[in-house]
């Protein structure tokens, strides 16, 4: 299989297979990078989102860009990870969320990889793909970290932290966690017919759910705290997924007006 891997903070190549090259694809005038490699004789084609090239806030990534580059290689499907902030005392930091629905309140973020050319009424009851769902649900099973089997991500823009009036709502609303990259990753695979499922890793309670202010220092030493796990994970997956020819995901997106990506 194709195996797309979309790496969040701590998560390398090099700690997913030790055999890789760099490669790069031009695509509307653009360079993006990435990385192949090959585990349990899959091939893993592995991207960050800030195209190996220094910080980029969460709003500015070019998530048209990744989603078309692993159309381009015909991934089977693809994996993210993400960090993320609870908005519910059930959902303890260093848990894992497998992630099963979103609600958007993005307001700046491009919500569509096409352009005006054409445009895409796609069916969105379950954002993620149930068969990538399931992996990673038996993955987390199988390295025995605590996790949810589900989950509501709150997608917003970022690049700063929610206020307590924020999270509030959010949980009221039925969020379980809030992030910054997820939704659009999400919407986009599914307009161009690829299976996507995501891990989040919760990495600190929401804003005014604890007596501490919410640091990016803090975030990051949980996040590189539960590296090894996190990893784990995303390779338990790769060494035991199942192969499918058919998704549903796949499926989706034929009530829409196509046109040259």
């Amino acid at each position: 299989m194709k195996i797309g891997i979309i790496g969040s903070t701590g998560v390398q190549i090099g700690l997913l297979t030790t055999e890789y090259e760099i490669q790069t694809k031009k695509m509307n005038g653009k360079i993006f990078n990435y990385y192949k490699g090959i585990r349990s004789g899959h091939e893993i084609y592995f991207v960050t989102r800030n195209n190996f090239d220094g910080p980029v806030p969460p709003h500015l990534v070019d998530y048209p860009g990744i989603m078309r580059l692993f159309k381009e290689l015909e991934a089977d499907f693809v994996l993210a990870s993400a960090i993320v902030g609870s908005l519910s005392y059930d959902y303890h930091i260093g848990d894992y969320v497998v992630l099963d629905q979103f609600i958007d309140m993005t307001k700046n973020n491009c919500h569509t990889v096409y352009d005006n050319k054409a445009f895409a009424f796609v069916d969105f009851t379950d954002p993620y793909c149930p068969k990538v769902r399931e992996a990673l649900i038996n993955s987390c099973r199988n390295i025995n970290v605590s996790f949810h089997a589900s989950g509501c991500y709150v997608g917003v823009d970022g690049p700063r932290y929610e206020t307590a009036a924020e999270v509030k709502m959010y949980g009221m609303l039925g969020g379980h966690v809030v992030g910054m990259t997820n939704v659009t990753e999400a919407i986009m695979a599914r307009e161009l017919g690829i299976c996507y499922g995501a891990v989040a890793l919760i990495s600190n309670y929401g804003a005014g759910m604890d007596t501490d202010e919410i640091l990016r220092q803090d975030c990051y030493s949980k996040t590189m705290e539960c590296k090894d796990s996190t990893i784990a994970i995303i390779c338990n997956l790769i060494d035991t997924i199942q192969e499918y020819e058919t998704c549903s995901c796949r499926t989706k997106n034929s009530d829409m007006l196509f046109t040259n990506l």
